[in-house]
């Protein structure tokens, strides 16, 4: 053997070596790549639960809203309807008061 042909031989060598580095690293980013694509998946499928929920929280707060609206605006209709019979109620006690003073 050579001296040439040698060192075109231990090239070789070296050169398949890199070569299997190479697609060993190729491999392990591949995995790497595949872990990340994994993980960003059930990051999204976490965030789309959370939108997911957050509203149906805001559909049950606009459910009380409306259900606190209208508790609000029975109570407004009973005290509406309460102060007005109450104000109905004072006139006539001034007016039977004023026909008892004018009777003495």
């Amino acid at each position: 053997v050579t001296p040439l042909v040698g060192a075109l031989m231990e090239n070789m060598a070296n050169l398949e070596k890199t070569h299997q580095e190479v697609v060993k690293m190729l491999v392990a980013s591949a995995d790497e790549k595949a872990a990340l694509e994994r993980e960003i998946q059930d990051v999204q499928v976490q965030c789309e639960r959370k939108i997911e929920e957050e509203k149906v929280s805001e559909e049950r707060l606009l459910e009380q809203k409306v259900v606190a609206s209208k508790q609000v605006a029975e109570c407004r209709a009973e005290w509406e309807h309460r102060a007005a019979k109450e104000q109905a109620d004072m006139k006539i006690k001034m007016a039977e008061f004023r026909a008892e003073c004018d009777r003495r």
